[in-house]
């Protein structure tokens, strides 16, 4: 015997569940989120196993599948919403990687800006130093 420990963590949101199974047989485990608010984005899923004796030392957890449902949305609402999902994460990291980029070549374009005017200004200063001494 095994007890399995499903652990997802959203936010400040944590759902645990526990299902205790028999070594060595395909069972399925299904886990009801539909009574909480606040779980809109999964951060983390957490799967442990161990054995509920001491006679068993090393396990090993096979995962076929795991699939999600709602009373909400059809199948294909579901899937297509988890698909918009995904790209936007997806777009959301090229996003990121693009501002990062834009505020490196601002701060490279100021830079060169201010070591321009710093030239600039010194070529005065030095021009107007000379016409001085020639005076």
């Amino acid at each position: 015997m095994f007890e399995i420990k499903l652990l997802f963590k959203s936010g400040t949101s944590t759902i645990e569940s526990n299902a205790i199974v028999e070594g060595n047989n395909h069972q399925e485990i299904i886990l009801d989120i539909s009574k909480i608010t606040d779980f809109t984005l999964l951060d983390s899923m957490k799967i442990s196993v161990r054995a509920l004796n001491d006679s068993v030392e090393t396990c090993t957890l096979c995962i076929q599948d795991i699939r999600g449902y709602s009373k909400k949305y059809s199948d294909k609402e579901l899937a297509s919403l988890i698909e918009k999902d995904r790209d936007k994460q997806k777009n959301d990291g090229l996003d990121s990687e693009y501002n990062l980029w834009m505020r490196i070549g601002i701060v490279a374009l100021i830079v060169v800006i201010s070591a321009f005017f710093g030239f600039v200004l010194i070529f005065i200063l030095q021009k107007n130093s000379r016409n001085r001494r020639k005076e």
